[in-house]
């Protein structure tokens, strides 16, 4: 038993390199309480909507503050020690659908994310990421599940406690939970999720958030199927999301308090072309009034008429 138990740790080991990144909070609603509005564009936000969607597999291969990435994570790991290990894991009661599916995913994942990170043009990284979609989603899905669903086990906690290293393994699924959500527009982040750790002395539920930094979490928009889009012909032809104030890729509250900053103080920083809601070449109070509505539900146009 003492091999099987010490088996646990390979399997963490085959994760446990690196980190993740994002942008923001990973939710339908961000940090600040602002309810997120996902998939309404404006029109001309074509390259808006294609790097929008591309985001969460963007956020793979950006680095944390250790020099830690989600794909260096991955690919640290050795998927021959899970497959020669295996069977004591399952004699001590882990699940064999777990492990098989944890090693699987890893490797498919590998297969599909390296000829990615190795592009350079955005619209070949586009093209790709379109192409592969579904594979991209239903991996990073599938294992975030085996490894969530390994981490229930007593046995799986237990080892990972003594050997220093349960935070670890639940910072490395709660950041595949932020990605796999992310990527799949049929799943929302859960402001309820939690995941259970301990602090040193007691049980601790934590969630995304208390486990990590701010460049590992990635929102959540429900607008990462590429299926839809196309990239544009002139992605240098300026394309502008208007009501986009802030530049943070989609439209909310947040731009709002932003232009109401602006008309107060001109020195605050704006995308100007995006703040003129009402489409009439000035940006004023007029234009402030035309997007909180637009952000109440009221049936009006942003940009030109």
């Amino acid at each position: 038993m003492r091999k099987a138990l010490s088996f646990i740790l390979a399997l963490l080991m085959l994760f446990a390199a690196a980190g993740t990144f994002a942008s923001s909070a990973a939710s339908g609603v961000d940090e600040d309480g602002f309810a997120q509005i996902p998939g309404r564009y404006a029109a001309g936000s074509a390259l808006a909507a294609c790097r929008a969607s591309m985001e969460p597999l963007e956020s793979v291969y950006v680095s944390d503050s250790a020099g830690h990435s989600m794909f260096g994570t991955l690919k640290g790991g050795t998927v021959a020690q899970v497959i020669a290990n295996k069977n004591k894991l399952i004699e001590n009661g882990v699940s064999e659908e777990d492990v098989n599916n944890a090693d699987e995913a890893t490797e498919r994942l590998i297969a599909v994310l390296t000829p990615y990170s190795k592009l350079t043009g955005e619209r070949e990284k586009f093209e790709y990421y379109k192409e592969n979609y579904e594979e991209i989603r239903s991996q990073f899905m599938r294992l975030y599940q085996a490894l969530y669903s390994l981490h229930k086990s007593s046995l799986v906690r237990m080892e990972l406690t003594k050997h220093g290293k349960l935070t670890r393994y639940c910072q490395f699924v709660a950041q595949l939970y932020v990605i796999a959500t992310a990527l799949d527009d049929t799943v929302t982040f859960s402001g309820d999720w939690r995941i259970k750790g301990n602090d040193g002395e007691n049980v601790v539920y934590y969630k995304p958030s208390d486990l990590l930094e701010s460049v590992q979490l990635v929102t959540d928009r429900d607008a990462a199927d590429p299926s839809g889009l196309t990239y544009p012909d002139d992605p240098d032809d300026p394309d502008v999301l208007i009501g986009d104030v802030n530049n943070d890729g989609i439209i909310n509250k947040k731009d709002s308090l932003r232009l109401k900053k602006y008309l107060a103080d001109s020195s605050v920083p704006i995308v100007l072309a995006a703040a003129d809601t009402n489409g009439d070449g000035i940006v004023n109070k007029k234009d402030s009034l035309h997007l909180k509505s637009w952000l109440a539900g009221f049936d009006v146009t942003l940009g030109a008429q």
